[in-house]
């Protein structure tokens, strides 16, 4: 039996302009169902054979969300599947991780889906699932909050991410702040006059990854105060 994996998220995605800041359909929306319906049936096409299996992924609930909402995103995606012969199975994006990532771990760990609009988590056990959630800050709130940082186009900072993202890109953003007419920017250089070059990197990436940090656990904005504003600090 043949069996395909589809991101039903990302599908779902791509028609960021019908659907909420979650990512996910909305029942109210009758025009954004009729255009998802048409995302997924051009990439697949119909089933090679009546039945065929296909998984597709599916975001965890979310904190303070109503869950009915993400039903109603899975059952209307499963219909849509169904329409085109397949036999669909949802998998959450977390959990597909970790059958992606942690075979050599016996599909035990944590698997992480970083999206657009949602981060999904889910810690797994010998391959079952014993907690799944999402979160609704991702890489757009991302982008934004650090274009505030430093006074720039939210639009700027993905295409830069984006450009060649790495998991150890604190240091690369660390980096580039040392022209920066930024508070983060005085800092690194601060950093740099008094220390050294290697040592103001892991400094400021610290510091971004605190900030990064208390954004998505408390919501908590950053607002840059400027390059001037750190240097009277450090003169007081």
């Amino acid at each position: 039996m043949q069996k395909q994996m589809v991101p039903a998220r990302g599908l779902a995605q791509s028609g960021r302009h019908h659907l909420p800041k979650q990512r996910i359909l909305n029942p109210a929306e009758a025009d954004g169902l009729l255009v998802i319906r048409q995302i997924i049936t051009r990439p697949l096409g119909r089933a090679r054979k009546p039945g065929q299996t296909l998984y597709f992924g599916v975001p965890a609930p979310a904190f303070g969300v109503n869950d009915d909402k993400f039903t109603f995103h899975e059952t209307t995606l499963r219909e849509c599947l169904r329409e085109l012969g397949y036999e669909p199975k949802s998998i959450s994006e977390g959990l597909a991780v970790v059958y992606g990532e942690l075979g050599d771990s016996n599909f035990t760990g944590i698997g992480v889906s970083c999206g657009g609009g949602m981060c999904n988590v889910c810690l797994a056990y010998l391959s079952v699932p014993v907690i799944s959630f999402s979160v609704a800050k991702a890489g757009d709130y991302i982008d934004y909050n650090s274009a505030s940082a430093i006074r720039d186009l939210a639009i700027s900072v993905r295409v830069e991410k984006e450009r060649g993202f790495r998991f150890n890109g604190f240091f690369e953003a660390a980096l580039s702040m040392h022209q920066r007419q930024t508070a983060l920017g005085a800092y690194y250089r601060h950093i740099a006059r008094r220390k050294d070059g290697d040592l103001a990197v892991f400094a400021t990436a610290r510091k971004l990854a605190t900030l990064i940090y208390r954004l998505l656990r408390w919501g908590q904005p950053y607002a840059d105060e400027g390059a001037e504003a750190l240097r009277k600090a450090a003169k007081a």
